[in-house]
C-alpha cells in the first residue's frame, strides 16, 4: 500500500502542479464516490482483495472491471489504482458535470483515468451520444473526459 509520503514524493516526480495534486487527492480520498452497484445493471459486483493497493477494492463487474483489475495488478507498472472516481467540472457543450469514472490508476510514468465497457455497450453509446464515444483507429475515445484529463 502506498504511504502518504510517497505519493507526495510520486506527485513530484510527475511534477504536478500544486491545483492538480489537490484535485487528485480529492478524488482518491473520495473513492468510491458512489456506492458501487448504482449502475450496475444486471452486472455481478466484485469485492477484490488489491494487493497492489493492500487494500480491498469494491467493483461493478466481474467482466470488464474486474478483469482491467486483475491486468493492472499484474502490469508490473501500477503503483495503486482506485474505483469509482468523481470527476468534477467535465464540460460537456456551454454546461459543466460531474460524472464517475470506473478507475484512477497511478502508473510509474502517470494518472490514467479509465472507462471500462464491453464492446457492445460502447456501440450503443457510440450511436446514441456520437461526440461523447467515438472510435479512432480501433482505439476508443471520449472527448469530454479527454480534455478534462488534459
Amino acid at each position: 500500500m502506498i504511504s502518504s509520503s510517497d505519493l507526495w514524493m510520486y506527485y513530484q516526480t510527475l511534477r504536478l502542479p500544486p491545483n492538480v495534486v489537490e484535485e487528485v487527492e480529492q478524488m482518491r480520498c473520495e473513492a468510491p464516490s458512489r456506492k458501487v452497484g448504482v449502475h450496475a445493471l444486471n452486472n455481478i459486483k466484485v469485492d477484490l482483495y488489491s494487493r497492489c493497493n493492500g487494500a480491498r477494492r469494491k467493483l461493478e463487474s466481474y467482466t470488464c472491471e474486474a478483469a482491467f483489475a486483475l491486468e493492472t495488478e499484474l502490469s508490473g507498472s501500477t503503483i495503486a489504482y482506485w474505483s469509482q472516481v468523481g470527476l468534477k467540472g467535465i464540460r460537456r457543450g456551454s454546461r459543466t458535470h460531474v460524472m464517475t469514472a470506473d478507475f484512477m490508476v497511478y502508473d510509474v510514468d502517470g494518472i490514467r483515468i479509465v472507462e471500462c465497457k464491453p464492446q457492445r455497450a460502447l456501440d450503443h453509446l457510440a450511436a446514441r451520444k456520437p461526440d461523447e464515444w467515438q472510435m479512432d483507429d480501433g482505439i476508443w475515445h471520449r472527448p469530454p473526459l479527454e480534455q478534462w484529463c488534459a
